[in-house]
């Protein structure tokens, strides 16, 4: 189901009946079905009438809230979590809940490590080398961790060195493209990757939470995470799992991209943003070129398809669950294959 994104400031989005609208004094857009919406996300200066609050309410639609320099600001509204009763059997057999830890972690280790090999090729830095070197070390660790509290460890080493590399590689990217853009009257980049590499890791909790919530299980009861370190512990594994793939790999493409030339800072500010919100929804519905996923299913299928193997291994009709990785040659090209029965809601508004 669509997502509806709301941008430009002072824009609204209204109710009526079961339809909502987007606009400012006068529609916008053509009425969307309350039904076929998955999640709401207003930044800066938008809001929803109470009619549209009640609606995405009467229908469980999440809405997510950022201020003006996309900076997560929390939730007005989140549906109601459920507790598999089968989740509760399964953290109580300590070598089944250690399994499905090591399958995030080996995800999360083995996708990292990819993406950093695609930086590797777009131009190295001594911190992208030392984390590979960590990576592969701790992966090859996982399976002889002696205790479930070690593997947290390894875990938070590794984003410990691989955001630090991420984070240096966008840094140097950045100040290139200052440097390209002197000559323009104010900054080229007015949301960093920094910020947008936030923004996409929270419109990815969401999706997951989405399906998670759609089959039933407690987001709360998690694995690789733990609620002292966030507050859904399932859904931090899952984006663990997905987040070098859909969102890191998605800022690296959308950093060296050009910057749009407008001479205003703030309709910049608004193309950039829609530009990436617009990316991440076609991410999304690119169909996932890899072997561990039978068929044409898009990123946003495989999403889903990894929640339902999880409620599978909760009800003994797998015995394991299988992590989601990944090829270098599986990461989407600049010219993807998009699936267009996925259609999604026009940014802006």
């Amino acid at each position: 189901m669509p997502a509806i994104y709301l941008t430009q400031p002072g824009s609204q989005l209204s109710a009526k009946r079961q339809y909502f609208v987007i606009g400012t004094r006068t529609p916008i857009s053509r009425p969307i079905a309350a039904k076929m919406v998955s999640q709401i996300a207003l930044f800066g200066n938008c809001h929803l009438t109470c009619e549209a609050e009640t609606l995405a309410r009467s229908h469980d639609i999440p809405v997510l809230l950022f201020d003006d320099r996309a900076q997560f600001a929390g939730r007005s509204y989140l549906p109601r979590s459920c507790q598999h009763w089968q989740q509760i059997d399964l953290s109580e057999n300590r070598e089944r809940y250690r399994e499905l830890a090591e399958s995030f972690l080996r995800a999360k280790i083995h996708n990292s490590s990819v993406v950093l090999r695609k930086l590797v090729g777009l131009g190295a830095t001594p911190a992208i080398t030392a984390t590979q070197r960590i990576l592969k070390v701790l992966e090859d660790e996982v399976l002889a961790a002696p205790s479930l509290e070690v593997l947290r460890g390894y875990s938070a080493t590794a984003t410990a060195y691989y955001d630090r590399a991420l984070e240096e590689w966008l840094a140097r990217t950045l100040l290139f493209q200052y440097a390209k853009a002197l000559h323009l009257p104010a900054a080229p980049f007015p949301y960093s990757p920094f910020q947008l590499l936030r923004v996409g890791e929270v419109l990815l909790h969401q999706t997951l939470d989405n399906f998670a919530r759609e089959v039933g299980v407690d987001p709360a009861l998690g694995y690789l995470h733990t609620s002292d370190e966030c507050e859904f512990p399932l859904i931090c594994d899952w984006v663990a799992e997905f987040r070098p793939v859909l969102v890191d790999d998605l800022v690296v493409e959308f950093s060296i991209a050009p910057v749009p030339q407008v001479e205003a800072r703030e309709c910049r500010s608004q193309m950039l943003l829609e530009a990436f919100l617009d990316r991440w929804e076609q991410r999304l519905r690119t169909i996932a070129l890899t072997p561990m996923v039978r068929g044409d299913l898009t990123y946003r299928q495989c999403l889903q398809h990894q929640v339902r193997q999880y409620v599978q291994v909760l009800l003994g009709d797998l015995e394991y669950y299988r992590p989601f990785l990944v090829r270098p040659s599986d990461l989407p090209a600049r010219h993807w294959v998009v699936n267009p029965s996925e259609a999604s809601v026009a940014v802006g508004g």
